[in-house]
């Protein structure tokens, strides 16, 4: 088993624990045109979502409401699904980019970005609010580790990102099917969409992924940044 449902079983909670069989991601670091084949392909496989996503030329797969664009690979992780869930503001307005990583054919580590439409007056901390409220009712057991969204810098190194009003993010431990496991939560927002980015993986590998969800919710914020125009495409000679 790969997800677990919550929100009405409607969202998918990464919980890789157990480690079990990654049967779907290819082989992503390859030409322009095995890229967009792809996508193609995880368009495809991904029922629902038929004009919610669409391929880009560079072989990635673009949020057409938003601009997201979900990459083919996010930290060393494959994309493997993408979903739309049902929505009071609209179909399409709450979706999500699912990825997974492992070696010989099993997932170790699941990640998943939620990009969700909301009321832009709603505070981040009510938002975050929110999101970390669903692993906890998920979750009653999990064991608080911290907050302050972790990184890696350029040489590797884990650092600290403490910026509340930019982004919120918190660390549990879990059990699953008697597993250790840590999940992680991270959410910022920019003007009317949210970024719920989650990640889980077995206790053991908490030193080796620390800086991985900052890392996942740096280049995802950027991502959404650019489709709204607020940051360059490419950075100005």
């Amino acid at each position: 088993m790969l997800t677990a449902r919550v929100r009405s079983q409607r969202r998918p909670i990464a919980v890789v624990c157990a480690v079990v069989s990654l049967v779907s991601a290819p082989s992503l670091a390859q030409s322009a045109s095995a890229a967009r084949e792809a996508a193609e392909s995880i368009l495809k496989e991904s029922e629902g979502v038929e004009g919610i996503f669409v391929s880009t030329n560079d072989g990635a797969i673009r949020h057409v409401q938003s601009g997201f664009v979900c990459p083919l690979t996010l930290t060393n992780a494959d994309l493997i699904h993408l979903d739309a869930y049902p929505s009071k503001r609209g179909l399409g307005t709450d979706v999500s980019c699912d990825y997974a990583a492992g070696t010989g054919g099993d997932i170790e580590t699941k990640l998943t970005v939620f990009v969700v439409k909301i009321d832009p007056k709603e505070p981040l901390e009510s938002v975050f609010g929110r999101y970390r409220s669903e692993v906890l009712q998920t979750y009653p057991n999990a064991e608080f580790l911290g907050t302050g969204l972790r990184t890696k810098n350029q040489k590797g190194q884990i650092q600290t990102l403490d910026a509340p009003d930019l982004v919120r993010s918190v660390e549990y431990r879990i059990e699953w099917e008697g597993q250790p496991c840590v999940t992680g939560l991270a959410v910022s927002k920019s003007e009317e969409w949210a970024l719920e980015i989650r990640l889980t993986y077995p206790f053991e590998l908490k030193d080796m992924e620390g800086g991985t969800l900052g890392s996942a919710w740096a280049t995802a914020s950027t991502n959404l940044l650019v489709a709204q125009g607020r940051l360059p495409d490419k950075p100005k000679p």
